[in-house]
């Protein structure tokens, strides 16, 4: 008796092989933009919670130890600079006894190209300070802080403040798909250079 035995291929066929490289190749296609518009759309969220905790935080502090607060851009995470960019860096500081000024919290840069965090019709673009009372010092009325990233104007946030340093999200009170600041205009995010 002969005995028969039947070999199998245990491989991909060249066309089997391609066929799979195109399916991989357009997944990827679809994946990449669409795991950055996810980023984008986390940043963006993220950073509007940490600046509203933060200023919370820099209100309580201001009333609990009866001093002056100050959150200001920093490149530098030890003393405040001119920038106009919260996203590039920030600290938050407190006054001490003496007048100088104790570091509290250094804020670290947000880590997407073309995000901005702006100051809206505050005294400074460069930075908000608190009051020993938690009050915003020198702010009559409400203003705004912007948080934008390279999708534009329609996928913006902000947050709003009072001058007593009260703090409220931004909402998009004319249906028009786009937040609005404090004196009811849309927000305005700033020109991405291509």
């Amino acid at each position: 008796m002969k005995h028969m035995f039947i070999t199998t291929q245990n491989g991909l066929s060249l066309i089997e092989m391609l066929a799979t490289l195109v399916l991989a190749v357009t997944l990827v296609g679809i994946g990449i933009p669409s795991f950055q518009l996810i980023k984008l759309s986390q940043t963006q969220t993220a950073s509007t919670n940490n600046y509203m905790g933060l200023i919370q935080f820099a209100r309580t502090l201001a009333q609990a130890e009866a001093r002056r607060v100050t959150l200001c851009t920093s490149s530098n995470g030890s003393s405040c600079s001119t920038s106009t960019n919260f996203a590039d860096g920030a600290i938050l500081t407190a006054q001490a006894d003496d007048g100088s000024e104790t570091l509290i919290r250094v804020i670290d840069p947000v880590d997407v190209p073309n995000f901005t965090i702006r100051l809206v019709d505050f005294p400074s673009t460069s930075s908000i300070v608190l009051t020993d009372t938690g009050e915003v010092q020198n702010l009559s009325t409400a203003a705004s802080i912007l948080f934008c990233d390279e999708r534009g104007n329609q996928f913006s946030n902000a947050l709003i403040i009072n001058p007593l340093g009260l703090l409220r999200r931004g909402t998009d009170d004319d249906d028009n798909e786009i937040v609005n600041q404090h004196d009811s205009s849309n927000m305005t995010c700033p020109a991405v250079s291509s």
